[in-house]
């Protein structure tokens, strides 16, 4: 197999990714990473020339996920999902009609959370017991209820004592706690020239702070 796939090698693999990867304007950085990959003693010229570049661009975009909804690279699934859309009673069809996304690529939600909560780096930001939270100003006697993140909330609360409360899986014996999935979706801009536009659906856990999952570099999403 080749580890470099779909490039033929390590060489044009890095070209690749300095194309595609260092944003559309480029630096002086960049242009020193360029540097090192063309007088690199393995970068041929030749091989650049003759590369199918169209090819190699084409493959990198296409799915390779199991078109009967089995899992692909990745963890990605294909499956349809049907949407139920709401019209005002004053369109031209009012009510609720139901549309189909036949390839709607997506990942298991059950792996998602089982990935988050056997990572051990991300529990000592993992909130496992939601609670209330209280602050008392310096001119008040009394507390004032603080509202900020999802796993203080009186929601989130009543729904860890109702888990706590049913009954449990025959033999497990295992802590159970709720996992909060928070979505949200936005268009995304594909290119740096043109129109073409996603609109890819984020998924966080209400368990971590707000202030964690606004940093790009948390990697929280």
């Amino acid at each position: 197999n080749n580890p470099f796939h779909p490039y033929p090698n390590n060489t044009l693999l890095c070209l690749g990714d300095w194309y595609w990867n260092h944003g559309p304007q480029k630096s002086k950085e960049n242009f020193k990473l360029l540097l090192d990959i063309i007088s690199d003693l393995d970068f041929c010229p030749e091989e650049v020339q003759n590369m199918n570049w169209k090819s190699i661009d084409h493959e990198l975009g296409s799915s390779h996920v199991d078109e009967e909804g089995g899992v692909g690279e990745d963890g990605w699934r294909c499956s349809p999902v049907t949407i139920s859309v709401p019209f005002h009673s004053r369109s031209g069809s009012p009510g609720i009609h139901d549309y189909t996304v036949p390839d709607f690529h997506h990942h298991d939600l059950v792996l998602i959370i089982c990935e988050k909560l056997s990572d051990p780096t991300h529990h000592r930001i993992f909130h496992y017991d939601p609670y209330e939270l209280h602050w008392r100003p310096p001119h008040r006697t009394c507390d004032i209820r603080v509202h900020r993140e999802l796993y203080t909330t009186n929601t989130f609360i009543k729904a860890q004592q109702q888990l706590q409360d049913s009954s449990r899986e025959l033999g497990c014996d295992l802590p159970r706690c709720i996992a909060g999935l928070m979505f949200w979706s936005d268009s995304t801009q594909l290119t740096a020239f043109g129109s073409a536009k996603l609109w890819p659906l984020y998924i966080y856990l209400g368990n971590e702070s707000k202030y964690m999952r606004c940093q790009p570099t948390s990697n929280l999403c």
